[in-house]
């Protein structure tokens, strides 16, 4: 992400929970049109709680809520490795800046954490719309939540975890994906650093827009891990990274 606002100083005034269920019963055909572009389902939208705020009604600022912070924005809960909800995101569904809004600005979390015990592989991305497109594919995936701020508390999240990076397809998407595998190096117990093709902005556009976008997908990893090892790899790639997850 890129241009994030948030209200950080407000942390105290808000129930994250109860703005959760709010924006949640908000969801509606447009939330819902903008979420089909993006390739993201009406189930993947119920397990992650996704709300939105048309900017009508909502909670208004001035009696410790929030008026129209989130105006037009699809939001979606950051949750602690115990499934509770730390922050909220906003993105934008029209063309208005920034793209991105948190809510608190909490930056110690991963999008996605708590999928981190039941699994040894994961992959890093960019944003919250690369984890949900890989999540419907039961592929383990966690981002952070601000773009660029990936530190050494994230790193330590990731310990003795076999860590698949995968950012955006551009020079600050390569720059921070090296970043990144650098302050790996103490805590993961493998590192690989995944390229989309060329003209693919990001995971959540390869599983839009590529055909049998699983299969290319893990094709994509088992490439990424011969290229680094220098090794061949199990030709039956499907079983390096799905995961069934517990309430399924």
């Amino acid at each position: 992400m890129s241009e994030v606002q948030h209200i950080g100083a407000a942390k105290t005034a808000f129930d994250l929970e109860e703005l959760v269920t709010h924006y949640h019963k908000q969801l509606r055909e447009e939330a819902y049109a903008y979420l089909e572009r993006r390739g993201i389902h009406q189930e993947t939208a119920e397990d992650y709680r996704i709300g939105f705020e048309p900017g009508k009604f909502g909670f208004y600022i001035n009696s410790d809520k929030l008026g129209d912070f989130f105006e037009n924005r699809i939001i979606i809960p950051i949750t602690n490795a115990d499934g509770v909800t730390v922050d909220l995101v906003g993105r934008s569904v029209d063309q208005r800046e920034p793209k991105y809004k948190l809510l608190l600005g909490e930056g110690d979390y991963l999008f996605n954490e708590q999928i981190l015990e039941q699994t040894e592989d994961v992959i890093v991305c960019g944003g919250v719309f690369d984890v949900l497109s890989l999540a419907q594919a039961h592929l383990p995936a966690v981002c952070v939540p601000i773009w660029m701020s990936f530190k050494e508390i994230h790193a330590d999240k990731l310990r003795d975890k076999r860590v698949f990076i995968c950012l955006g397809n551009d020079e600050a998407g390569r720059r921070e994906s090296v970043r990144i595998q650098a302050l790996l190096q103490s805590t993961a117990k493998q590192t690989f650093v995944m390229q989309l093709p060329e003209s693919i902005r990001d995971v959540n556009d390869f599983f839009v827009r590529v055909q049998n976008p699983l299969d290319s997908f893990m094709r994509l990893l088992n490439e990424t891990m011969e290229e680094t090892m220098l090794l061949p790899i199990a030709s039956d790639t499907k079983n390096i990274l799905p995961y069934i997850p517990k309430n399924s």
